[in-house]
């Protein structure tokens, strides 16, 4: 008797290329996968010659995951002729150059199911972002989701993503965090998305070497865009000038951003003015994260103003901020007060009244998730 539609997830469970084969020979008799997940299992390219084996015997599997084994471009090489069944792929830091990028492109040219690709942490540099991009402008219709962060990308391997967000209609979401694509970067990345793309809804430029003047034209699609509702700009020293920039279409113009991670931007007491306006005017944003921001005490107290007057913020990341106690004291109850923030993470969680104050709100998320839970099942 086989299972059909079955899922099995070994992450983490350090099975090996012996265990890969072992799974290989139950697969063949009884289980026909749709899911498999084994990240972190010190699996090899010998491994990779098995799992071609359950990819064969289970023709349902929709969902693969060997993201964090050393495969490299030889067990990319042996995994993508028997990947056109896949709706996602993640092969996140698996040694991969330039050489198994060309693979992942025959993959995107001739995959007509595959939504979700994630190959971050993978070193392909600028020839590897042109192979995956290319596919995008023509042949790819089925991508929403590619996730490239820390692939040694540089600005000018910037210009093939500037040129798939103009020509390609079903990119939903792209993480290209931890390159070092600078100003020049950011401003071919963002081009595109005040007129041309209205498709990207989330956009990861985290860890990119943004400065001030780069923000200028996050600012621009702030304003612009009508379609992104995440942004991801955290790691990028904008200071308190780039903050002021950043927040300010959020106050009138932009109606549809959901979610902004500023964290560990170099913003200090004079930046959270505009975090404050920003709680006080926007009525769209509900999670904010700033972590890693000197806003100290006296920021604190500005934040938890702004809480008070807010009626969307359901999520604050204000954890190593250089907040007292008090100040996260301060922060929690304004939380508490608000009625709809139940997700506040902050310091000096040992407090005893600190405790208090976030057993309250982790009650609060509680009651949220059961009415989500009960949403989905109906």
């Amino acid at each position: 008797m086989s299972l059909s539609h079955c899922s099995i997830k070994h992450g983490g469970c350090d099975i090996g290329d012996k265990g890969v084969s072992r799974l290989a020979q139950c697969c063949e008799k009884t289980i026909k996968l749709q899911e498999l997940d084994l990240t972190f299992n010190d699996l090899t390219s010998a491994g990779m010659e098995h799992l071609v084996k359950i990819m064969r015997s289970s023709p349902s599997l929709r969902v693969l995951n060997v993201s964090g084994n050393e495969i490299g471009d030889i067990g990319v090489e042996l995994l993508l002729p028997n990947s056109n069944n896949l709706t996602e792929l993640h092969i996140w830091r698996c040694r991969l150059s330039v050489k198994g990028v060309i693979c992942i492109k025959t993959l995107l040219m001739e995959n007509k199911k595959l939504q979700i690709l994630d190959i971050g942490n993978n070193q392909i540099g600028n020839g590897g972002v042109a192979a995956v991009c290319e596919p995008f402008y023509n042949y790819n219709t089925t991508l929403t989701k590619l996730r490239m962060g820390n692939c040694g990308i540089s600005v000018e391997g910037v210009i093939c993503i500037k040129t798939l967000l103009m020509e390609n209609k079903k990119l939903q979401v792209l993480n290209i965090g931890g390159n070092q694509i600078g100003n020049e970067g950011v401003s071919a990345v963002c081009e595109p998305l005040y007129n041309y793309n209205t498709t990207l809804t989330e956009l990861s430029m985290n860890h990119c070497g943004i400065s001030v003047e780069g923000v200028i034209c996050i600012k621009t699609l702030l304003m612009e865009n009508k379609k992104l509702q995440i942004l991801n700009i955290s790691g990028n020293q904008i200071g308190n000038e780039g903050v002021a920039a950043v927040c300010e279409p959020l106050y009138n113009y932009n109606t549809t951003l959901t979610e902004l991670s500023m964290g560990n931007c170099g913003i200090s007491v004079e930046g959270v003015i505009c975090i404050k306006r920003l709680l006080v005017e926007n009525k769209t944003i509900t999670l904010l994260d700033i972590r890693g921001n000197k806003i100290q005490d006296e920021g604190a107290v500005a934040i938890s103003e702004g809480l008070r007057c807010n009626h969307t913020l359901t999520t604050l990341w204000i954890s190593r901020c250089g907040l007292s106690v008090e100040g996260s004291r301060v922060v929690l109850q304004a939380a508490v007060d608000n009625t709809i923030c139940h997700d506040v993470r902050v310091d000096h969680r040992s407090d005893d009244q600190v405790k208090q104050l976030l057993t309250i709100l982790e009650e609060r998320k509680r009651q949220v998730d059961n009415v989500q839970s009960q949403k989905n099942i109906s």
